[in-house]
């Protein structure tokens, strides 16, 4: 007889999958009390898990509220792409211009003295900024109308 008891996973897989029983712990189990015991008891908690009645709801209620309360917008795949294809021939078309303009808009700037250069390039980002500060408050104020902050 072996003098070390059976540890949970040996009495488990041996309750659970009685198919599949290791000799040596068959053996342990004839000469000791405390181990068939515990086999008996898994065997009696098993018996009372299959009595027991199947869940009234298995399904997660908090997911089926939060779905109701914020529903994900649906959109269609095709207004995806045409998305996408609009923004690409937008750029496309924004480049051809520009390449085929490239000559007119740097004369443009060599005949305008440096400092006005200057005077409009800062000119332009400062109204930059303030475009995307703005667009950036309106989406913070329609966020906090709709709860989602």
């Amino acid at each position: 007889m072996n003098r070390e008891h059976l540890n949970d996973n040996d009495i488990q897989q041996l309750v659970f999958e009685s198919n599949v029983a290791d000799p040596k712990i068959l053996d342990h189990l004839q000469g000791c009390d405390l181990c068939r015991k515990a086999v008996d008891d898994y065997g009696i908690l098993l018996d009372e898990l299959k009595s027991l009645p199947e869940p009234i709801m298995d399904f997660d209620v908090s997911e089926q509220i939060l779905e109701q309360l914020y529903p994900k917008p649906e959109r269609d795949m095709a207004l995806n792409y045409i998305i996408y294809i609009v923004s690409i021939l937008c750029l496309g078309i924004g480049a051809v211009i520009f390449i085929l303009f490239l000559t007119q808009i740097s004369n443009l700037f060599k005949v305008i003295s440096d400092f006005k250069n200057y005077l409009i390039i800062s000119t332009a980002i400062l109204v930059m900024i303030g475009l995307c500060q703005d667009m950036l408050r309106t989406y913070n104020k329609k966020l906090k109308k709709l709860n989602f902050q």
